[in-house]
């Protein structure tokens, strides 16, 4: 077969699995986007209330502990868990130069898992939350979650499974085994603390184990799978060793759950010690990460590379080793830390600036090729970079900091406990800038996403260019 037909060939086949992708992931981006200006808003109602506690007062439903619970969640469940199943069923099916098996089925999982996470935010705000950090939603949305997600799940796995490209891929890796950590943590936490509970401080362990594979394999993974895709891919360089990136995969998918037991946790001294020594082994998962990816670009600018792509995938690297390389620093300085903010910046740069920062790069890569036009506004996505980082930098960097000060000060038993509970309040006033930040950038990529949607897609827009390619004959 001549080089020009086997373009040509490959092309058709990208085409055709674009197509059979296009209602589902799309549906599937525009709603996290959608989820992701409302866990920012009511990300920054709860910045507020922090620091002017009677804001919005007299109300149970706006109170601090549910709306923080409800912007957690509508961020891990609306935003995270769809960009998440996006990304697999478009990535599985390109990876595998297969078209996506029964796309009408994840469409309607799609539907049914906004409903549910509707639900379950409602159900937060009223009151019915489970307390259980990162699995907060109530027992009657949990059913619907759990057959929308097996619906949209199953369409992946037949995906994979149908593949006509054999070899596996490093993205292929990281995104089967993000597609199982979810429900393993979840199905763990509904049978052994809600359903049939355990008793004592296992409870603590099992719930502190659950929200480290969520952050950890879970969208640690995700996160990475969409960075081992892109980098190479947009550097136009092969992956520079996938034995690296072996490495990496197993050692975070058995050492992901246990960092989440560290020192600070009402647990035995021995679970203690376990996460400690987990969280130092993450060293290597995390050196084999970085320095795969530094042969990989050899030289080459990722994170302020020209690409807007790559910048976002560049700045969502570095935000992943930051953050996990503070976390396996954490065992030798957690004396100073545990109590404080600096454990809430650190996640917030783990969530916000490495997860959410590579699932924006990848939608920014995918919605063009599946609405067959590029996106309406280049200046959009400039900003949205610059006020998202910006966003993610005035929220980390301030908790991160304070919380240090906070721990100091409160191993001085000459500092008033008030004294430290007013300098700590500075913290979260400079993190109200970057809530406002961080929802200008998401009000961004909402616009830009419509927008193009609406051009690509409208039957009057449609309508109108058919018009006008006939001369505006009737």
């Amino acid at each position: 077969m001549s080089l020009p037909t086997q373009t040509e060939s490959r092309a058709t086949a990208s085409a055709e699995i674009d197509a059979s992708c296009r209602l589902p992931v799309l549906f599937l981006f525009t709603s996290a986007a959608l989820w992701l200006v409302a866990a920012a808003v009511l990300g920054l109602i709860a910045s507020l209330k922090m620091h002017q506690p009677l804001l919005l007062e007299g109300s149970a439903e706006l109170t601090y502990g549910r709306i923080l619970a409800a912007s957690s969640n509508a961020f891990l469940f609306g935003f995270a868990a769809q960009a998440i199943l996006g990304v697999t069923l478009w990535m599985l099916a390109r990876l595998g130069g297969t078209p996506l098996v029964q796309p009408r089925v994840a469409l309607l999982g799609a539907v049914v898992w906004n409903l549910a996470v509707t639900v379950g935010i409602g159900g937060i705000i009223a009151g019915d939350s489970s307390g259980y950090e990162g699995f907060e939603f109530p027992s009657y949305a949990v059913p619907a979650l759990l057959i929308a997600y097996t619906a949209i799940a199953l369409c992946a796995l037949s995906t994979y499974l149908n593949r006509r490209e054999r070899e596996g891929y490093v993205s292929q890796w990281y995104l089967l085994g993000a597609l199982f950590a979810l429900p393993w943590a979840y199905l763990t936490v509904q049978s052994l603390l809600l359903v049939d509970p355990v008793r004592g401080v296992a409870q603590v362990a099992i719930n502190w184990w659950a929200s480290a594979v969520l952050r950890e394999v879970w969208l640690g993974g995700s996160a990475l799978a969409v960075i081992f895709y892109l980098v190479p891919k947009l550097l136009n360089r092969p992956l520079y060793n996938r034995s690296y990136a072996l490495i990496g995969f197993w050692m975070l998918l058995v050492l992901g759950g246990w960092t989440g037991l560290h020192n600070g946790a009402p647990l035995p001294l021995w679970m203690v010690r376990i996460g400690d020594y987990a969280s130092v082994l993450m060293l290597f998962p995390l050196f084999a990460v970085a320095w795969n990816l530094h042969a990989t670009a050899d030289g080459r600018a990722v994170l302020g590379a020209e690409c807007r792509v790559l910048r976002f995938a560049g700045f969502g690297l570095f935000a992943y080793l930051l953050a996990t390389l503070v976390m396996v620093m954490s065992p030798m300085f957690s004396a100073q830390t545990q109590f404080t903010y600096f454990t809430v910046g650190v996640k917030h740069l783990a969530l916000y600036g490495a997860f959410a920062m590579a699932m924006f790069a990848a939608i920014y890569h995918i919605v063009p090729r599946l609405s067959g036009a590029d996106w309406p506004c280049e200046s959009p996505v400039k900003w949205h970079y610059t006020l998202a980082v910006a966003g993610v930098l005035l929220v980390a960097l301030p908790l991160a900091f304070g919380g240090w000060r906070q721990g100091i000060s409160l191993l001085d038993p000459s500092i008033d406990f008030s004294q430290i509970s007013r300098r700590a309040l500075m913290a979260y006033r400079v993190t109200t800038l970057g809530e406002i930040l961080w929802l200008a950038g998401s009000l961004l990529l909402v616009g830009n996403l419509v927008r193009l949607l609406v051009r690509q897609f409208c039957p009057c827009n449609a309508l109108a260019c058919a018009m006008q390619s006939n001369g505006g004959a009737r």
